[in-house]
């Protein structure tokens, strides 16, 4: 069957795409003789609401927001390049015209030594602390994918080198899309594009066992507090230590890092130097494995180029979750302890504690997380798991949330399986005392994809809305297309997803992602 991909082009975008089409005529001489394997993929994703989200334009009915992504991608020997095409239409969300753009393009030279990249590349040095970019495009919820949209990337050219006890990289560039995108369910845009962004990172690993690392970062600021407060351009330096070490039965590693900012910056937003502390402990004896982490954190929530850990569990829990405790690294200290225990193959055992308290140890403790769970498998008939937690979260005025989930899968064949998930949470807090229930049962083929009914209810006198009823279907139609079809309400609340967190609004209406790869 012949694909059509019909687009049109505005003013703005057609300098790019003539652009792109140059440069790729130019370069067909010098592929005239390798080997080219050219792949991508085309997604889109539409979302219809009977009532879309507040907004500074208020509510409005029948709201649609349409976004797609086409990517090509092509390999010749050691080199690859990339391009995406984005098309994104909203009505009844912003006041945005539709927008046709090529928002991301790369072009990479790799061998096991040597890595060169020019245009849109993600890296991480350390553990965060300094810089972290990443692209996040889904987050799993009780077994349905829903959209996330989180895109941080650096547009500019990235060299790493790679020997047997010397690891480095140099980067420069600017910010792309920084923040959550314009999706329905994703937020806004926070767009620092004339930023520039310099930094090196180094790791020297000796005798297999220790290892040292150092990363600076200079972040130049063109509008430090994204307003006009400021005059000119401010400076500011993220840079940090690092040292492991790895033995028999016990690992771990300290990172200590600093943020310098300047001149009226440092003046009118600091007290001072932003500090932080991170540390890890892990340890494996036969089947039980431990691990102990720390933060401390102190004037160290700047912009979103770094990302330290967060320390608190992300749950498969949805109503867990969704009340998880977010970073606030201006302040905090915590501990996160996990123990997991493997008895024998298919059953296993989990046990976690999180702590976030203000950086000076107040005696009002900011957050309190105690997890415990346990699933096992009866080999051709099913597996089950029932988790159970408490929290206290005294930044949301919760003093305590009591959570159980229990699932129970069923294997009706070899192929096919039903899942049944309950779950139930009772919070007393400043607003009084609410309940949570949640149900979802599913349907899954092995190879062809799961069909689940979700339906949730609370008592929360801060509702005008209580009940909530969404059906899904998840598709695998062939080995290069997914589809996925939603219908059906869903509750406001938080959604994590690798240390990420956003708001996700009230949803209403319909989704409809179909997702192509050649």
């Amino acid at each position: 069957m012949r694909k059509e991909f019909v687009v049109r082009s505005s003013s703005r975008s057609r300098p790019i795409l003539a652009g792109a089409l140059a440069v790729f005529l130019c370069t067909l001489p010098l592929l005239a003789n390798a080997s080219v394997l050219v792949s991508g993929s085309a997604r889109t994703d539409f979302n219809w609401l009977r009532r879309a989200p507040l907004n500074a334009f208020g509510v409005e009915d029948g709201a649609t927001n349409l976004e797609g992504w086409f990517d090509f991608r092509g390999q010749a020997e050691k080199w690859d390049a990339s391009v995406r095409l984005r098309i994104h239409e909203s009505a009844g969300i912003s006041d945005d015209p539709p927008q046709e753009e090529i928002d991301r393009r790369h072009l990479a030279y790799r061998t096991p030594d040597l890595e060169i990249v020019a245009g849109h590349f993600y890296t991480t040095f350390g553990n965060g602390l300094v810089l972290r970019t990443i692209e996040q495009r889904f987050v799993t919820l009780n077994r349905s994918d829903r959209a996330f949209n989180l895109d941080r990337n650096i547009d500019g050219v990235m060299v790493k080198l790679a020997l047997p006890q010397v690891e480095g990289s140099v980067i420069s560039g600017r910010p792309g899309r920084t923040g959550l995108s314009e999706s329905v369910v994703g937020g806004a845009i926070e767009s620092r594009s004339d930023d520039l962004l310099q930094g090196v990172d180094l790791n020297l690993t000796q005798f297999d066992q220790v290892t040292a690392g150092v990363s600076f970062l200079r972040a130049e600021l063109a509008d430090p507090q994204g307003g006009s407060n400021f005059e000119g351009r401010e400076e500011q330096d993220l840079v940090s230590y690092r040292l492991g070490g790895n033995l028999d039965a016990v690992s771990g590693e300290f990172e200590y890092a600093e943020a310098r900012p300047t001149g009226a910056l440092r003046d009118e937003l600091f007290l001072g130097r932003g500090i932080a502390r991170y540390f890890r402990v892990e340890s494996g004896v036969g089947d039980l494995a431990v691990s102990l982490e720390g933060k401390s954190y102190k004037d160290f929530d700047f912009f979103p180029y770094n990302q330290p850990p967060t320390l608190v569990r992300t749950h498969e829990s949805a109503l867990l979750n969704r009340a998880t405790h977010v970073l606030l690294p201006d302040d905090e200290r915590g501990i996160q302890f996990e123990a997991l225990y493997v008895p024998e193959p298919f059953t296993s055992f989990v046990f976690n504690v999180a702590t976030a308290d203000d950086s000076e140890y107040s005696k009002d403790r900011k957050f309190r997380e105690v997890f415990a769970s346990g699933r096992t498998e009866v080999e051709e008939l099913g597996a089950g798991r029932l988790a159970l937690g408490w929290s206290r979260d005294r930044i949301k005025f919760v003093e305590n949330r009591y959570t159980a989930a229990l699932e129970l899968e069923g294997f009706v064949s070899e192929e096919d399986s039903i899942i049944l998930d309950l779950e139930v949470q009772a919070s007393e807090s400043l607003f009084g005392d609410s309940t949570i229930q949640l149900a979802q049962i599913s349907f899954s083929r092995a190879g062809l994809g799961t069909f689940s009914i979700t339906g949730e209810h609370s008592n929360s006198r801060t509702l005008e809305k209580r009940d909530w009823l969404f059906a899904a279907l998840d598709l695998s139609l062939s080995d290069s297309v997914d589809l996925t079809l939603g219908y059906g309400s869903r509750p406001a609340g938080l959604v994590c997803s690798g240390g990420f967190c956003f708001v996700s609004p009230e949803f209403d209406g319909a989704e409809f992602r179909l997702l192509s790869r050649f």
